[in-house]
């Protein structure tokens, strides 16, 4: 499990700066420094990382709905496509992982609705796979 964190973990930062994240506020998403600590303060984190156009911290002040939180990371561009059915969510409670739920994203994101089921509260991290044909 330890490797999964560390190998997100990698991703996450790769493909994002380190000192930004996305504040999650009225179904938008906006880049801020996580050097501003007065404006992140409160906030839980919830990682985004994979085949998404936006992988990254996005910071919550409440619950979001799975849902609307891949809509805001976005498809990934680029020839990529993201499997939406095999999206693994990992929860960490107390800095230790708990073991994935691996759930299909694609019918929430397909039925527009806001699926009470799968609301993140913060400490999540959002694994996201490629398809491969």
């Amino acid at each position: 499990m330890k490797f999964i964190l560390m190998l997100l973990f990698f991703l996450v930062a790769s493909r994002c700066p380190a000192a930004e994240a996305y504040i999650v506020s009225d179904g938008t998403a906006s880049v801020v420094s996580l050097a501003s600590a007065p404006e992140v303060a409160g906030l839980r984190p919830v990682t985004v990382a994979g085949a998404v156009h936006r992988p990254g911290i996005y910071l919550v002040s409440s619950a979001i709905p799975l849902a609307e939180l891949l809509r805001l990371a976005g498809p990934r561009s680029e020839g990529f496509r993201a499997d939406m059915t095999k999206v693994r969510i990992i929860s960490v409670e107390a800095g230790v992982a708990v073991a994935p739920v691996v759930i299909n994203a694609k019918r929430l994101l397909e039925s527009g609705k806001k699926d009470e089921l799968w609301i993140l509260r913060g400490s999540e991290i959002i694994a996201v796979p490629e398809m491969f044909e």
